[in-house]
C-alpha cells in the first residue's frame, strides 16, 4: 500500500510541476538586447542614512557591449569602467530618464 501512495504522489509532483512550468511560460519573455542598446540595471543597495523607500534600485543607464548567451550579456557603464557580465532578468531595456 507505501509503495502506491508513492507511485501516485511521484505523478501528483510530476502533473504540478508541468502545470506551473506551463504558467511560467505564459508571462516569461525572452528579452534580446544588441550590442549598442542601452539598458537599466537591476542593483537594490542599502546606504547607510537613507530610506531605502527613497532610493532607485536601478542604475545606469549602460550600454550592451555584446551578448555572450541567449541570458548573459556583457555592459559597460562609462569609458573608465570596467565591463560587467550580467544575466539578462537584471538588465531593463532604457527608453529615457
Amino acid at each position: 500500500r507505501l509503495a502506491e501512495v508513492h507511485h501516485q504522489v511521484q505523478e501528483n509532483f510530476k502533473i504540478s510541476g508541468e502545470v506551473m512550468k506551463r504558467r511560467y511560460d505564459l508571462k516569461s519573455c525572452q528579452s534580446t538586447y544588441k550590442p549598442g542598446d542601452k539598458v537599466w540595471l537591476y542593483n537594490p543597495r542599502r546606504k547607510k542614512g537613507q530610506s531605502p523607500k527613497l532610493m532607485s534600485d536601478w542604475e545606469g543607464p549602460y550600454a550592451v557591449m555584446e551578448g555572450l548567451s541567449a541570458m548573459t550579456f556583457c555592459i559597460k557603464g562609462g569609458k573608465k569602467t570596467k565591463p560587467k557580465v550580467i544575466h539578462a532578468n537584471r538588465l531593463w531595456k532604457y527608453h529615457g530618464s
